[in-house]
């Protein structure tokens, strides 16, 4: 995306078109990382210990042993 802003640069004539493309670069990074900042507060709200305890032994699938 930078290298396509700097592309640009050069072959734009109107500064304010730079500006107006910087800008927009500038707040889709700021959203990008506060999305990023809510799913990880998503995922730590959701820890193993909130899960609840294991299954007693009866319960669970039972493990097969594959051999090569």
């Amino acid at each position: 995306m930078l290298q396509l802003i700097r592309d640009q640069s050069v072959t734009m004539r109107d500064p304010q078109q730079i500006s107006d493309q910087l800008d927009n670069l500038v707040q889709d990074v700021e959203q990008t990382e506060q999305t990023v900042k809510e799913v990880e507060a998503i995922f730590e709200m959701a820890t193993p210990d909130e899960v609840g305890p294991p299954l007693p032994q009866e319960t669970q699938a039972p493990r097969t042993r594959v051999r090569n």
